[in-house]
């Protein structure tokens, strides 16, 4: 049976590498979920290999798997790499792809690359880029070059966060169009939800490469400073669990600063044991310098397991909603510890009093694989029959631009989800300057109370959320509006839109907002 579309990454499991790409495993996964035919192609570049081999399997998924070694001279760059893949498909693209119509492409360079360059210029090629070596590719004329091209010649380019779109923009405006956003799927199935977790938070747990950017000997310090506190009294335990080159490095350095008998490492573990790991664990200390998505971060918060994770990119976003619950605490990437201490003791605090549920079912409603897998099909241009949820409408309400600006990154996060969602400011210039001064003062202008009101009821709207401002006027003149919640008011905000998506309403049930 013919597939639907054409998985082709430079990355993929292997019995060598099981843990190698296992996000392109899942994102295929997703669209298997949604009833789309997969085939996938691992073009595996090989330094020193003599020749192209070429094996056929199936995935995990019972999906058709070709596994081409692709044969890279030594010192090869990241142009090289591309070009070599591109060979490859041109040998073997007219004997086993010729009638495929869409491809699914991850990493633009170098597989993005030599598909644009390989493929029939009928074929529809949708890229995901997942890479942290991106400030590599923009500073070299010659890459630079290679990916706007490369993405001119797609549908789409999917970044895995938007903060991963904006750096793809502002390198390559001449094809800024092309880029928008699209998360990872998660295997939630696979994280069961538990918040039984110690009071003091005394297992901290690290699960991740063994590499610098990671901040290791960052989290090794912390960590040490944090046992010789007076609500830790020397309990507290650090697992480390996967692999890398800085292993003997992180063993050397629990040694050095005594805690030796305090720090256990342990190898990587197959993704359906991941589960387990946080469950055994109080909190998720992830101290990257970098990081496009960060799906340890979102599986962790997702079980229940409080986190501290610095401003790296992709957490910044994928998490933000638990982080305004509670759930994580944010930390700025330095080499300061005090900071990451600061984290622990204010999630030790509060971690009790998490709507963890809410936390969990909003993760879902954004990450889940049905979810991303019907949001790629429809890039794909493939029908299925999964839509994505649009269970509230939800109208934010400020007294002018400068104020609808905190919005902003709410505006983002929301329209994720798939709600509807309408702004409106309650009128720019002087006569409103004058209202904002007067409500400074306590007193609650009638004309802004009015254009207030006119501005609510402009659009139907299950839930509003108002800026400071436009909710002073409206106190005690709130009669037939939809519930009002403070912007500043994000816990709350997020408990509210939690609620709707866990019972699956449809938009216009009433919201319990809570206090």
């Amino acid at each position: 049976m013919p597939s639907d579309v054409l998985v082709v990454t430079p990355w993929y499991p292997t019995a060598d590498r099981p843990f190698y790409g296992g996000f392109v495993k899942d994102w295929a996964l997703a669209l298997q979920q949604v009833g789309v035919r997969v085939e996938v192609v691992h073009l595996d570049n090989v330094p020193g290999a003599g020749e192209m081999v070429v094996t056929d399997s199936t995935t995990v998924g019972g999906a058709p798997l070709t596994h081409v070694v692709v044969p890279q001279p030594s010192g090869a760059t990241r142009a090289d790499m591309a070009r070599v893949q591109a060979a490859a498909l041109r040998t073997l693209w007219p004997q086993r792809w010729g009638d495929v119509e869409v491809v699914h492409g991850h990493v633009t360079m170098p597989t993005g690359w030599a598909l644009a360059t390989e493929i029939p210029a009928h074929v529809r090629l949708v890229l995901t880029e997942h890479a942290t070596y991106l400030n590599q590719l923009f500073r070299l004329p010659e890459t630079a070059q290679m990916y706007a091209d490369a993405v001119a010649r797609s549908s789409a380019c999917l970044a895995v966060s938007e903060k991963v779109a904006a750096t793809l923009r502002a390198a390559a405006p001449s094809v800024a169009d092309r880029f928008a956003a699209l998360g990872n799927p998660v295997a939630f199935h696979r994280l069961p939800l538990l918040t039984n977790r110690q009071p003091d938070l005394l297992r901290w747990l690290y699960l991740g490469n063994f590499i610098e950017r990671k901040g290791l000997l960052r989290l090794l310090d912390a960590f040490a400073a944090a046992n010789q506190t007076e609500r830790a009294g020397g309990r507290l335990t650090l697992t480390l669990v996967g692999d890398g080159p800085m292993r003997d490095q992180l063993t050397a350095r629990a040694a050095e600063l005594g805690i030796a008998d305090r720090v256990t490492l342990r190898p990587s573990v197959p993704p359906e044991q991941v589960g387990e790991i946080y469950a055994e664990h109080d909190l998720l200390v992830h101290l990257s310098t970098y990081e496009t998505f960060g799906m340890t971060v979102v599986e962790a918060v997702a079980s229940g397991l409080p986190t501290i994770v610095t401003r790296c990119g992709g957490p910044e976003e994928t998490v933000l909603s638990a982080a305004d619950m509670g759930a994580v605490a944010y930390v700025p990437v330095t080499e300061d510890t005090s900071s990451v201490v600061d984290g622990w003791n204010r999630l030790s605090r509060r971690h009790k009093t998490v709507d963890w549920p809410a936390v969990r079912v909003i993760l879902e409603h954004r990450f889940a694989p049905a979810e991303v897998g019907a949001l790629v099909a429809a890039r794909l241009g493939i029908a299925t029959a999964v839509e994505h949820r649009v269970p509230l409408r939800l109208r934010i309400v400020t007294v002018d631009e400068g104020s609808e600006h905190q919005a902003a990154t709410l505006v983002d996060i929301v329209r994720d989800l798939g709600l509807e969602i309408s702004t409106a400011t309650v009128g720019p210039g002087n006569p409103i300057a004058a209202q904002v001064a007067r409500l400074r003062i306590g007193r609650q202008p009638r004309r802004l109370t009015a254009r207030a009101r006119a501005a609510i009821l402009a659009e139907p709207a299950d839930l509003v959320a108002v800026d400071s401002y436009v909710g002073a006027s409206l106190v005690g003149r709130d009669d037939g509006l939809p519930p009002l919640i403070p912007l500043t008011d994000r816990s709350r905000l997020w408990r509210a839109i939690g609620t709707v998506i866990a019972a699956g309403s449809p938009a216009g049930r009433a919201v319990d907002v809570g206090s």
